[in-house]
């Protein structure tokens, strides 16, 4: 799919606890930016943000699930 980056692949790999924490912090860390009006703040808070709910997305994908069924031969 090259609606994800490879970035977000990769990350996609890493288990989905750490992902979800990420997530969350990340989550609460771009409401206490949006707060102070800091365009350029936000910016990044909203990149870091994407980031981990693009991986989280793409570990749902078909994509990634066949990415095991072919490197594992099943």
């Amino acid at each position: 799919m090259a609606f994800f980056k490879k970035s977000e692949k990769k990350l996609a790999r890493r288990d989905i606890a750490f992902l979800r924490s990420c997530y969350e912090k990340s989550e609460k860390n771009l409401l206490k930016v949006a707060r102070t009006g800091d365009e350029k703040q936000l910016a990044k808070a909203m990149a870091e943000h994407h980031k981990y709910e693009y991986a989280l997305l793409y570990k749902k994908t078909p994509e990634y699930k066949n990415s095991f069924k072919n490197t594992f031969g099943r």
